[in-house]
């Protein structure tokens, strides 16, 4: 499997990680046939690109660096902290757990600078929350 930018992503190519909305239904299983409509609609949904399988990347698994549910917990939270002003507090117990969960993978980086430790994550969503501690 590969991640390809959905623009270079040719019809019949089949997908090889399922597709979630925001609310964490799925919007396209893996291993379906993508159709130009499937593609379409996915560059109006927003999606810059997807996991594809195909000959070059075969026997290539790419693990997520958070689990998909956690994340959709994750996005669903930030969209209601944001929509109702509210506190990121309450976000608080899921950024600990994506934190614990970069931990336990081993998918990060640590710098220490003046004592203080500074994690570099490789996804926006997870930079994105770990900045609000």
């Amino acid at each position: 499997m590969r991640f390809v930018s959905i623009d270079r992503v040719k019809k019949g190519s089949y997908l090889a990680k399922p597709i979630y909305s925001n609310l964490g239904t799925i919007l396209v299983k893996e291993h379906v046939k993508l159709s130009e409509g499937i593609l379409n609609r996915l560059k109006e949904l927003g999606f810059v690109g997807l996991y594809i399988e195909d000959k070059i990347s075969e026997g290539i698994e790419i693990k997520d660096v958070i689990d998909e549910q956690l994340r959709i917990e994750a996005i669903i939270t930030l969209e209601n902290i944001i929509k109702d002003n509210g506190n990121f507090t309450e976000i608080q117990p899921i950024i600990e757990n994506i934190v614990d969960s970069i931990i336990e993978k081993k998918t990060f980086y640590c710098i220490c600078i003046n004592c203080k430790i500074t994690m570099i994550i490789h996804t926006p969503i997870v930079s994105m929350l770990v900045s609000c501690l």
